[in-house]
């Protein structure tokens, strides 16, 4: 069950509005508590043993490690004991994914198991003591806005948010607002170009289609992952914020990026941030050590897993390596140097174009196929137009207002015309009243569009 669905917006949305009207937080905590083991149970039943199982052994090896810190005794050895397990538990998910055992990985269960694996690193680290009250120790592993796309969430950053009594009228509009932005993006723009890319072409064992349909294609989908994704992030973030929760953002304009390594402080932050605290920083401190050990294979260690933390198998690794490589070279003495003293526009060219092709990695079926996409993207595919054929359906004119939207929003519009509305004071009470109508509609359209559609596909939850 995701934020888009009908079940999700008719029943469990207002049952959560009204839980956060309510005066008492005992209450509210608790009911939300409710909500969250409901929504772990509706997003995957079959999982949601395993799920609860590790909750548990989490919150006891989390006391585990801290007994040992307290005591001078092993807590190293709890920490690699819960951190082990987690990580034997997802690979072997991910491998049963690879043999056909499961369809596809329990939605959520990547995102569950990092921020459960941050929570016993962040104690045998000294950053945070182990929570010994278990109702506020599962409220934060179970909440169920960040379960199933993330963000990737630490301890330390929202435990303060549980200690406030009270959220404010205008926290619990701001939180509305970003869910409504972040349905907007999910099913006006997301979903449109979905239809379109869904619609059969990767069903091919190889994609016959024509350079220009190839580098359609792809824009597209670069712009529909970026808002399936950013747009559930968004609804994450409104629907933690209308409880007094702070979750970290975890998009920035990504495709405004002017280099690879700064595309990864933009685009899926919290992962980003995780494989940089808990992976690449220790690789450097045993670099100090091993003299053969170099800054550039740490680089790749991080985003070879992180291609695998995707999925096992050869394109996710391909496209883990490619952003390695890129970042790799980025911050070489010589030619990384050389780049940085581009013109900007170049700059965005190079960073755009390895992004694309990541992308032809990324979505593709198979390796085979994404070697055909490739050539076709460069001149080499077939001269038989597809489009309008059965398996690339037309695009209309909502297909293209939708991808129009999508790259006119990759730019800070909303600070534009945040920042033209507080030069204006003048029409500040219009503007504000303007503004609830314009959420208002947004809304409505974004619902109307929902409910007359049957397509409601989920991407980054199969992670």
């Amino acid at each position: 069950m995701s934020f888009h669905h009908p079940f999700f917006l008719l029943i469990f949305f207002p049952i959560f509005l009204i839980i956060t009207a309510l005066p008492w937080k005992k209450a509210r905590d608790i009911l939300i508590l409710i909500l969250s083991i409901s929504f772990v149970y509706w997003l995957e039943p079959q999982a949601f043993p395993l799920v609860l199982l590790m909750l548990v052994v989490t919150y006891f090896i989390g006391r585990g490690i801290s007994r040992a810190i307290e005591v001078e005794g092993k807590p190293k050895a709890w920490m690699w004991s819960g951190v082990g397990l987690h990580l034997a538990v997802l690979i072997a998910l991910k491998l049963s994914v690879v043999l056909d055992v499961f369809p596809s990985m329990p939605a959520g269960y990547s995102f569950f198991s990092f921020i459960a694996m941050a929570y016993l690193l962040d104690i045998h680290k000294r950053q945070i003591p182990a929570e010994k009250n278990f109702f506020h120790f599962t409220h934060f592993l179970l909440f169920f806005p960040k379960l199933l796309a993330g963000p990737i969430v630490r301890w330390k950053q929202v435990a303060a948010d549980d200690e406030s009594p009270l959220v404010s009228l205008s926290e619990k509009q701001a939180g509305l607002r970003r869910f409504i932005v972040g349905l907007a993006k999910k099913v006006l723009i997301a979903n449109q170009l979905g239809t379109i890319l869904d619609g059969g072409i990767f069903n091919q064992p190889t994609p016959q289609i024509t350079t220009a349909t190839a580098w359609v294609l792809l824009f597209f989908y670069a712009i529909q992952l970026y808002y399936d994704f950013a747009g559930y992030t968004d609804m994450a973030i409104g629907l933690a914020k209308m409880v007094g929760i702070s979750l970290p953002e975890n998009f920035d304009q990504p495709y405004t990026s002017r280099s690879i390594t700064e595309f990864w402080r933009r685009w899926h932050m919290t992962l980003s941030a995780w494989f940089r605290d808990y992976v690449f920083i220790p690789l450097e401190w045993r670099r100090r050590k091993l003299k053969w050990l170099k800054q550039f294979m740490n680089a790749l260690i991080v985003f070879l897993l992180t291609g695998l933390w995707h999925g096992f198998t050869v394109n996710f690794v391909i496209w883990g390596l490619l952003h390695g490589a890129a970042t790799a070279v980025e911050n070489t003495k010589t030619l990384g140097k050389q780049m940085k003293s581009w013109k900007p526009i170049w700059q965005r060219v190079y960073t755009l174009l390895v992004i694309l092709i990541g992308w032809v990695f990324f979505r593709s079926p198979s390796f085979d196929y994404a070697l055909h996409w490739l050539k076709a993207l460069f001149g080499f595919g077939t001269r038989v137009n597809m489009v309008g054929y059965s398996v690339l359906p037309h695009i209309g004119s909502t297909t293209w207002l939708a991808f129009l939207l999508g790259v006119l929003l990759c730019f800070p519009v909303g600070e534009w015309v945040r920042w033209l509305l507080a030069k204006e004071s003048k029409y500040e009470g219009g503007a504000e009243i303007g503004l609830h109508f314009a959420y208002l509609s947004v809304f409505l359209v974004s619902l109307t569009v929902l409910f007359t559609s049957s397509y409601l596909p989920t991407i980054y939850g199969n992670f």
